[in-house]
């Protein structure tokens, strides 16, 4: 018997242990349900023993026939204007992948503020927020990690460079995570705090009135962190032999986009316009 199969049956065993346990003091049954269909779905998440999908919409017949929710209640949040915001996110971090977007914006970056290693490292980040901002935080930070990788590779062993390899994965993740915080659907966090807001506070927060605040304060967050960064791992001073960065940037062989352009095999080719 394969895991899957083990867990296929572990699931819904799980469910029954926690349901029929006696229920804990302070905690109403309906609680106790839920906390049971959570670990079912958890567990059937993690193992795939069916479709993720399939799995999603385990809650649209549990909570309604254990008599948690009805099922107009859940079926609702299934439509929840939230879970269209998130649909979107997704959408938008596809078609930057599918198109390689996100290394036309890092080329930019680096061509705007330059390529001696400081400001090479405040490209990237400047790149990897403006793209978190769109987008989920760890999509950005899988698309542009191979990327700095990349660039970092170029530098080892070049004098002027000590460090800056370092300083550039660790500012692509910070910066991922800072851009994420400039805008109402830069992360999943976000969404889920202003839905919150809206059923328990009454407030209403728009996309432009979470930019007005999240986008100042991401900004001075990114220069800080590049500030500190630039501190704690010196990556050499403006003198140091500078890593054609840009170009490397445009040789790297394409994978998903060498079919937006079948006759490009290089990415310089499909930036070149740049």
């Amino acid at each position: 018997m394969d895991l899957r199969r083990i867990a296929f049956f572990a699931g819904p065993l799980l469910f029954a242990v926690v349901a029929f346990a006696p229920t804990p003091a302070g905690m109403p049954w309906p609680a106790q349900i839920t906390a049971a269909i959570t670990l079912w779905i958890a567990v059937w998440w993690i193992t795939e023993p069916i479709e993720m999908a399939a799995t999603s919409l385990l809650p649209l017949v549990l909570l309604p026939l254990a008599g948690v929710a009805s099922l107009k209640t859940v079926a609702a949040e299934y439509g929840n204007e939230i879970i269209f915001l998130f649909m979107a996110g997704f959408f938008m971090g596809k078609s930057i992948e599918r198109w390689q977007l996100h290394r036309r914006i890092a080329l930019r970056m680096v061509l705007w503020i330059g390529t001696d290693p400081s400001r090479t490292v405040l490209g990237f980040m400047a790149a990897s927020a403006f793209i978190s901002m769109w987008i989920s935080n760890t999509a950005t930070a899988v698309m542009m990690t191979p990327v700095a990788i990349a660039v970092a590779a170029q530098s080892e062993g070049m004098a002027g460079y000590k460090n800056f390899s370092k300083s550039l994965l660790l500012g692509v993740g910070y910066a991922c995570s800072i851009g994420g915080l400039a805008t109402m659907i830069g992360t999943p966090t976000n969404a889920i705090f202003i839905a919150f807001a809206q059923q328990n506070m009454g407030e209403t927060v728009t996309f432009g009135k979470w930019l007005l605040f999240g986008f100042p304060f991401a900004l001075t967050l990114l220069w800080v962190c590049w500030k500190m960064l630039v501190w704690m791992f010196p990556v050499g001073k403006d003198g140091a032999k500078s890593i054609d960065s840009h170009e490397h940037l445009r040789e790297q062989p394409l994978n998903s986009a060498r079919s937006a352009n079948p006759k490009s095999g290089c990415y310089g080719c499909l930036v070149r316009s740049f």
